[in-house]
C-alpha cells in the first residue's frame, strides 16, 4: 500500500462539505487508485502511471478523513484473497460474476457435507455439478427441513459476502438485503436442484428432500406429528404449480448452464434490492 500515491486536495476557498455518502465514495476511490499505481508498475524501472487523485473524484474531505478513509481499505472485502485473482505476475480484483460462481461451487460442497450420508471423501471438492445424485435425495420431512433453515440462510449470507461491497453498507442495509435474498433464493435454489437432478415428477428442496409433482403421489407429503398432510398441501401446493411451469420448466427448455444460473441469481437479487443498492 502506497498511501503517497494518493494526493491532497488543493486549496480552495470553498467550503468542505463531508457526508456519509462521500465518505464512502471516498473508500473506493482510494482503493480504486491504489490497485491501478500497483497494476501499472514497471518491473523495469519501478516507475508509475499517473492515475486520478482521490481529490479530483471525490467528495471534499478533510485530510485526516482520507488518509483514515485509505488506511481502511484492507478491511474491506474486495481485498480479500478469495476476491483477487494473479494475472501475469500481479494481484487484480475478480470480475462479480466470478466471485459469485465460485461461491456457488463452495455452496454445493457445503450442502454435500451438511446434508448427504456419504463417505466424506466422496463429498469434498467445490465443483458445478449437483450437490445430489438421485441416490441422495429423500421424501421431505417437515421437521428436518424447519430445522435447517438457519443452515440456508448461513449460505445465502456467506453468498452475500461475495459481493465486493456488501460490507460497505450498514448493518441495517446488510440485514434488509439478506432479507430479501433469503425470499429469492429460497425459490431460485430449488428449481436450479431440481434441474440439475432432471427428475421433473420432484421438486428437490436446498437439503436434498423432496416432494412428489404427480397428482395422487404422497411422496414428501406425508402426515407428520407436526403438520398433516392436508396442511402442507394447502400451503405448499398452490406455490409448487406455479413453480414448476413457470420456473423450472423454462430453465430446462433453455438448458441454463451453472454460470447463467448464477447469474439469474444475481440479477433477481440486484433487481428486487435496487433502491437500497442505489445507496451505496
Amino acid at each position: 500500500m502506497k498511501i503517497d500515491a494518493v494526493q491532497p486536495k488543493k486549496p480552495s476557498k470553498s467550503r468542505e462539505y463531508v457526508t456519509t455518502s462521500g465518505l464512502k465514495r471516498n473508500k473506493r476511490f482510494a482503493t480504486a487508485a491504489i490497485l491501478e499505481d500497483t497494476a501499472y508498475k514497471s518491473p523495469s524501472h519501478g516507475s508509475t502511471e499517473s492515475v486520478p487523485s482521490v481529490s479530483e473524484t471525490a467528495s471534499p474531505v478533510s485530510e485526516e478523513e482520507r488518509t483514515q478513509s485509505v488506511m481502511s481499505f484492507s478491511a474491506s472485502d474486495c481485498f480479500s484473497p478469495r476476491n483477487l485473482e494473479l494475472l501475469n505476475g500481479m494481484y487484480r480484483p475478480k470480475s462479480i460474476l466470478k466471485c459469485l460462481i465460485e461461491e456457488e461451487m463452495r455452496i454445493s460442497e457445503r450442502r454435500r457435507i451438511m446434508f448427504c450420508e456419504r463417505p466424506v471423501g466422496s463429498l469434498l471438492g467445490a465443483s458445478k455439478s449437483c450437490p445430489y445424485t438421485k441416490h441422495d435425495i429423500k421424501p421431505l420431512a417437515f421437521r428436518s427441513f424447519r430445522k435447517s433453515i438457519r443452515t440456508h440462510i448461513l449460505l445465502i449470507y456467506e453468498w452475500l459476502r461475495a459481493w465486493p461491497d456488501y460490507s460497505l453498507l450498514q448493518m441495517e442495509d446488510q440485514v434488509t438485503l439478506l432479507r430479501k435474498c433469503v425470499l429469492y433464493h429460497t425459490v431460485l435454489d430449488p428449481c436450479f436442484i431440481t434441474m440439475q437432478i432432471g427428475d421433473m415428477t420432484k421438486f428437490i428442496m436446498q437439503n436434498g428432500g423432496y416432494v412428489s409433482t404427480i397428482d395422487g403421489c404422497d411422496e414428501g407429503w406425508q402426515n407428520e406429528k407436526e403438520i398433516s398432510m392436508e396442511s402442507k398441501k394447502m400451503i405448499y401446493l398452490p406455490l409448487l404449480e406455479r413453480l414448476m411451469p413457470e420456473v423450472v420448466e423454462p430453465m430446462v427448455a433453455m438448458n441454463l448452464s451453472f454460470e447463467e444460473v448464477v447469474a439469474l441469481k444475481a440479477l433477481v437479487s440486484m433487481q428486487g434490492c435496487k433502491l437500497l443498492l442505489w445507496q451505496i
